[in-house]
């Protein structure tokens, strides 16, 4: 179920786009779903969501709200977004993480829309944009917000929506060929870089062989993979079973540097020396070793004024093993970085919150 951590609740103008939006609040949203079946957990963690927000230490000056649950059809939340108009896109799946035999797969790709802007979804503002997807595990928004591209099993879709009813009436196969050994560990994490290039990663037991114009792009075990969508060049980078062996998202400084979070351990890194198409068997350097333990996925930094001074630059991520939202500090080590621990943004004893997105 996604939750909003929010400063405040005045209005603000969307900098997502190339245009100014229409009214939203100014909100921090990460999506906190359980990822692992329910029957896994006892009785007693299986809460309701007044039930886990008591149970929550939040950081000093924030506050937290319910935005969606499953009772808007948000359920077992992978990826969310924003677009330019400020609506949150869901990819989630109830099949995760193994469909049944005989089972049809119907898992969506939702878009909701907080039209009278109160800070929770109500009837009415949910669109089901895509459905009888198959355990969809990355998402990304076209800037146009009429599209996106999802990553389901060995394929690479894109849907559309050409008639503006909201609704995906186009759906096509940009490639295929990608591994899936391990479902949490298919394609995932999909976030636009500053050059235009459309991120992704790929986990430890995945073996992929993609077919391209360019060629047959290979790339195993863990590793990054990176796709200019107009010319269909695919590049993927580490392949080796070294850190990060479960990349589970990206985030980017202000001079576009990339770091890449992970849900082995510690296993943050600066991935720049090793982004090369012909891999690194080496061992690269962890940035983040106060993390052992703990493990993470999607994160932002934050680089908005609607978070206090104190936070400003500080990475946070989605820490799905501990049910918590860490904080950490960056700064510059060398040529690369170094994460030191903050305040977390919220603690809790629940073992039903798994934070698993972050996004501003």
């Amino acid at each position: 179920m996604p939750w909003n951590a929010q400063i405040d609740t005045h209005s603000a103008v969307f900098e997502g786009g190339s245009r100014p939006s229409r009214w939203i609040r100014r909100t921090f949203a990460a999506t906190l779903a359980s990822l692992l079946p329910v029957a896994l957990f006892a009785a007693a963690d299986r809460t309701d969501p007044a039930d886990e927000r008591a149970s929550f230490k939040i950081a000093e000056g924030f506050d937290v709200n319910l935005f969606a649950s499953e009772s808007e059809g948000v359920v077992k939340p992978i990826q969310i977004r924003f677009d330019i108009r400020g609506r949150l896109w869901v990819a989630g799946s109830a099949v995760y993480p193994l469909i049944k035999p005989g089972e049809l797969p119907n898992d969506k790709v939702l878009i909701l829309d907080d039209a009278n802007h109160n800070g929770r979804i109500e009837t009415g503002e949910v669109t089901v944009f895509a459905d009888g997807l198959m355990i969809p595990t990355g998402l990304e928004v076209t800037g146009d917000a009429r599209g996106c591209y999802v990553g389901e099993g060995p394929n690479l879709l894109f849907l559309r929506d050409t008639d503006g009813d909201g609704r995906a009436d186009e759906r096509r196969v940009v490639l295929r060929g990608f591994g899936t050994g391990d479902n949490h560990q298919n394609i995932n994490s999909f976030r636009w870089g500053p050059g235009g290039e459309l991120w992704f990663c790929q986990g430890l037991h995945n073996h992929s062989r993609v077919e391209t114009p360019w060629g047959v792009q290979a790339l195993d075990m863990a590793g990054i993979w990176r796709l200019w969508p107009r010319r269909l060049k695919l590049e993927g980078c580490y392949g080796n079973a070294a850190e990060p062996q479960n990349p589970w998202g990206f985030v980017f400084t202000d001079w576009g540097e990339p770091i890449e979070l992970a849900g082995n351990n510690s296993s943050i890194i600066y991935p720049v020396p090793g982004l090369v198409p012909n891999g690194r068997p080496d061992q690269p350097t962890l940035i983040w070793k106060e993390g052992r333990g703990r493990k993470m996925s999607g994160g932002e930094i934050v680089q908005t004024a609607h978070f206090p001074d104190s936070w400003q630059g500080r990475l946070i991520v989605a820490g799905y093993i501990n049910n918590a939202v860490w904080t950490m500090n960056l700064a510059d080590d060398g040529a690369g970085f170094a994460l030191t621990d903050a305040e977390p943004l919220i603690t809790t004893t629940n073992r039903s919150f798994r934070p698993v997105d972050a996004r501003f």
